[in-house]
């Protein structure tokens, strides 16, 4: 497949800065897919020494020959490190060849798991919500750590990688692995579980951890049970309550 990458270096004399020897600097500009950079190499060279033709010395002289060795190293050296930018899949930009070249480290980008989404809620939200409430996200993140050994066989996940499989097959964990033996959990229950997930991950989303929605197809399926009549016992227990409360107040 034809790469539509452009990249290029060439030498300039920068006659705008001049040193008290009446010499200008060189520096290398580097351009990448529409992207342009330049650095000081700390060389300079007098106007007359250079060829503005040719961007390179003229070698009048072993020392300006030298010089032009010098720029065709680097010139190799540059070309060297796009080369490994364009392999490593890397942004291809003038900036980061010259960060190559001169050993600036890359700022790592910030890696956010799924149990670290859990971890952080937990920090933010153990003020805020009730202990039941957080005993019920603990529950969560218990059946969370749980499918991950047994799905992915792995402690934890890249939050980026949740999709709507995850989503789908935690749901089924959950339905047919319960916490406690013998008690399975209910569609109500597995809901809720499945609800605090996508509390967390809108949480995330809103913080741009992540920039898709694992949610966004799935629907959660809480099952609605219509309440029951009271009994004629229980109607009787509730008007002599009644009442009761009644002769309190009056």
């Amino acid at each position: 497949m034809k790469s539509n990458n452009t990249f290029g270096v060439h030498f300039v004399l920068r006659t705008s800065r001049i040193s008290d020897d009446n010499k200008f600097p060189v520096y290398p500009r580097i351009v990448v897919n529409g992207t342009r950079t330049e650095f000081s190499m700390k060389n300079s060279i007098s106007k007359a020494d250079w060829n503005f033709g040719k961007r390179e010395a003229k070698p009048k002289n072993p020392e300006l020959r030298a010089f032009n060795s010098y720029l065709q190293e680097m010139q190799g050296k540059l070309h060297r490190h796009y080369r490994d930018l364009l392999l490593e899949d890397e942004p291809l930009t003038a900036a980061a060849v010259k960060a190559a070249f001169l050993g600036i480290e890359k700022e790592k980008a910030v890696s956010y798991s799924l149990l670290w989404l859990v971890s952080q809620h937990e920090a933010m939200m153990q003020k805020v919500l009730k202990p039941g409430t957080m005993k019920n996200y603990h529950a969560t993140e218990s059946y969370l750590r749980r499918f991950l050994v047994a799905r992915y066989k792995n402690p934890d996940m890249p939050l980026k990688e949740l999709n709507y499989e995850f989503i789908s097959g935690f749901e089924f964990f959950v339905r047919n692995n319960s916490l406690k033996q013998n008690d399975p959990c209910t569609t109500n229950g597995a809901m809720k579980h499945l609800e605090r997930l996508k509390k967390m991950v809108t949480w995330a989303l809103k913080n741009e951890w992540i920039d898709k929605n694992p949610f966004l197809n799935f629907r959660l399926k809480f099952k609605h049970t219509e309440r029951e009549f009271l009994s004629d016992l229980e109607w009787q227990r509730w008007k002599i309550r009644i009442s009761e409360i009644l002769c309190w107040i009056g």
